[in-house]
C-alpha cells in the first residue's frame, strides 16, 4: 500500500492492525483464499485507486516518530505489568504442552538455582558500579574516547 498499490493479503499476524479496511483485502491462509481475494480484487476493480493518494494516506498513517511513540508506550505497559512469581511463570511454561513445558520448566529452574548460587557466591551488593563515562549535562559526546593529532594521542 505504501507503493500506492491495492494490498491483497492473509488475515494474520500484524497485517489487520496496520492497514485499514479500504486498502486490503485479508483472507484466509490458504492457496485458495488468497486465489479467491485476488480475483475478488480483480473483478471489482479494487485494483484502480489513485497511487498517490493511497501512498500519501500511509505516509500520513506511519512515521518513525509515530513508531517509536508507540514501542514506547507498548515498553511502558509491559514493565506496569505485576511481575510474575517463578510459580506463576512455570505455571505458564507448561501451557506449552507436556513435553515442551516441563523441559522449559527444568531450564527456568537450573537458571534459577544458577543464579542463586552466583548470587551467594559474589553478591550484587559487592559489584562495583562503573561512574558514567559521559555525565548527562554533557551536551556532545565525542565520536571517539581519543582524538589523533599529528601522530599524537591526546585523551578527551
Amino acid at each position: 500500500s505504501s507503493c500506492g498499490l491495492f494490498c491483497v493479503s492473509t488475515n494474520v499476524g500484524g497485517v489487520p492492525e496496520v492497514l485499514p479496511p479500504d486498502m486490503a483485502y485479508l483472507a484466509d491462509p490458504s492457496v485458495e483464499s488468497l486465489s479467491r481475494g485476488v480475483i475478488h480484487t480483480i473483478k471489482n476493480g479494487l485494483y484502480k485507486i489513485d497511487p498517490i493518494n493511497f501512498h500519501d494516506r500511509v505516509a500520513k498513517m506511519y512515521s518513525w516518530d509515530r513508531v517509536a511513540r508507540e514501542t514506547v508506550e507498548v515498553y511502558n505497559d509491559v514493565l506496569s505489568q505485576p511481575r510474575l512469581t517463578l510459580l506463576e511463570r512455570l505455571d505458564r511454561y507448561m501451557t506449552a504442552g507436556p513435553f515442551v513445558g516441563a523441559f522449559g520448566c527444568l531450564v527456568i529452574l537450573t537458571l534459577h538455582f544458577w543464579s542463586l548460587v552466583v548470587n551467594w557466591w559474589q553478591p550484587i551488593a559487592l559489584i562495583d558500579i562503573v561512574p558514567d563515562l559521559y555525565p548527562a549535562k554533557q551536551k556532545k559526546r565525542p565520536k571517539y574516547p581519543t582524538e589523533v593529532t599529528k601522530s599524537k594521542v591526546v585523551k578527551t
